[in-house]
């Protein structure tokens, strides 16, 4: 279970670095609501103006970072390539709703469905979400059981440095809320993956 929980936790950090928001096309008209999110975009500062390759140059980044701190052995390392696929697979996800969720801000009425739609591409969001954890933890698993416990100290730190993007009110690990509320509801509007946020 703790290496399902580690390597669910590794996939979330490596895709919430890898992949923050762009920011809406110049000449756009304000949607509703922009006035609370306003604050929230401000904090994303240089985040926000990425573009595909920065976001590519920080997934690596973060990998190679993670590799470091591990200072895998020489038998590790060659347990090390199915975790770095599973990573960059959870990131390719993430980045393909990142572009389902821009696209779905510059046209908000290809994003209208009613509840049941709703509910059902929630459930296959989750689906997908927990197919890429299973792949994650499946590679994982060899060589987080071959980490001493120095290793895993780092590795738990590493990850523990970023909870605070998998928590709270716009963490990555947010949960799917409001469902029924209508297209977004009042005061909410559509995150990663098409799920509302409040």
């Amino acid at each position: 279970m703790r290496t399902f929980v580690v390597a669910g936790t590794l996939a979330a950090m490596m895709a919430a670095t890898a992949f923050a928001q762009t920011p809406a096309p110049q000449g756009q008209a304000p949607q509703p609501g922009a006035n609370q999110a306003a604050g929230t975009e401000a904090g994303r500062g240089r985040r926000a103006q990425m573009n595909p390759e920065d976001r590519a140059a920080f997934l690596d980044a973060r990998i190679a970072g993670l590799k470091a701190l591990l200072r895998l052995t020489p038998e590790q390392e060659r347990l090390w390539p199915p975790v770095e696929a599973a990573l960059r697979e959870s990131a390719t996800l993430r980045a393909q709703r990142m572009q389902q969720w821009r696209e779905m801000r510059v046209n908000p009425n290809a994003a209208q469905q009613d509840p049941i739609q709703r509910l059902r591409a929630a459930a296959e969001r989750m689906t997908e979400n927990a197919t890429a954890m299973k792949k994650l933890a499946d590679a994982a698993q060899p060589l987080y059981a071959t980490l001493d416990a120095n290793q895993k100290r780092r590795a738990n730190a590493f990850l523990n440095r970023g909870r605070g993007m998998m928590a709270g009110r716009h963490g990555m690990m947010h949960h799917e809320r409001g469902m029924m509320r209508g297209e977004a509801g009042p005061g909410m509007h559509r995150g990663p993956g098409g799920d509302n946020r409040q």
